[in-house]
């Protein structure tokens, strides 16, 4: 009997109730072996990548019109794509930019132009054989060298001087150490909040403290119009509130809102924050309506979707990278930043 070859590649629109289930099996045949052996190891964002499709129902609708199964249409844009795709010693190009990771789960939560994708992390990890060892982060960031450490069974120890940052960490860390039905509850929780959230907004009053801090700090400086900055109030009110009773659905709303923030402000990121020219205001203009309802419903996905827990600890031991001297008996077998 000819071998064969399988590959999985995930979907999270999948049409299939177990959320353990809901992946496209390819089927390598043995001539097709080249093939297989480049893709083994690709992740599935990356042959999602390589193939330039993110969803089952964009392949449903292209597989169709090309009157072929989902395994031809899939392994012909992989035999197309390969040529195209450059490595170094396992390493894309886009491995070491944040390009990679705006669709990954848990990566998507928070964009960080500075950041890299965890396959670069795991990628260091296997080409310098980093075995039995504490990683030290000094600039955690989202926290992609904790989470690809611990895919590869490794501890790490971290410090990061951005509070945001240490915020998105941690509430990372607790939903990956949730249980299953935790899980559950949560991404249901967030995918009812998705729905309802902004149409109930008006019925919450600004948060006041939040409004006088803005003018302490900001004096008269207009980052946002008159009615952002009201709804960023009030959403700030809607989500203390939740915290009453749940931390974690407010932690995770409020990753959701934090992320939105300079989308729907008068300011952009290139290189250095800036003021949006006149240009750039009417170009890129958002609103909490259009972008906030998916941003929840992204995580929502994620929590429930992305089945994996921590194996490892994970440890913040101070912000400020330039006092890990006082950190006494620290035994780092590597640094990964």
């Amino acid at each position: 009997m000819a071998k064969q070859y399988f590959k999985a590649i995930y979907f999270s629109d999948y049409p299939s109730e177990d959320t353990k289930d809901k992946s496209v099996t390819l089927a390598f045949n043995e001539p097709e072996a080249p093939y297989f052996s480049k893709v083994k190891d690709m992740t599935t964002q990356e042959i999602k990548e390589l193939i330039g499709i993110k969803t089952y129902k964009q392949l449903a609708i292209f597989a169709d019109k090309q009157e072929r199964s989902i395994n031809q249409v899939v392994k012909r844009l992989i035999k197309q794509n390969l040529s195209e795709v450059d490595t170094v010693e396992g390493m894309t190009k886009k491995d070491v930019t944040f390009v990679k990771s705006k669709d990954i789960p848990f990566q998507r939560w928070y964009p960080y132009i500075e950041g890299y994708a965890p396959d670069f992390v795991k990628s260091l990890i296997k080409n310098y054989e980093i075995k039995d060892t504490l990683i030290y982060e000094p600039f955690a960031g989202t926290g992609t060298t904790l989470f690809a450490a611990d895919d590869s069974g490794l501890s790490t120890v971290y410090s990061e001087v951005n509070p945001l940052l240490q915020y998105l960490i941690l509430t990372k860390t607790k939903v990956l150490r949730a249980k299953e039905g935790q899980r559950k509850k949560l991404s249901d929780n967030l995918k009812d909040i998705a729905k309802t959230l902004l149409h109930s907004l008006e019925k919450f009053e600004e948060d006041k403290a939040l409004r006088e801090a803005y003018k302490t700090l900001f004096a008269d400086s207009k980052y946002f119009s008159d009615e952002k900055l009201s709804q960023i109030l009030k959403l700030r009110s809607y989500i203390d509130i939740v915290k009453l009773e749940d931390e974690l659905l407010a932690d995770t709303l409020t990753i959701a809102v934090l992320s939105c923030l300079l989308p729907v402000s008068h300011l952009k990121k290139a290189g250095d924050v800036r003021f949006k020219t006149s240009k750039e205001l009417e170009k890129e203009f958002t609103t909490f309506d259009k972008i906030l309802p998916q941003k929840i419903t992204d995580i929502a996905e994620d929590v429930l979707n992305f089945n994996y827990i921590l194996k490892t600890n994970h440890e913040l031991i101070l912000s400020n990278a330039k006092n890990v001297s006082r950190i006494n008996d620290l035994k780092i077998g590597a640094i990964i930043t």
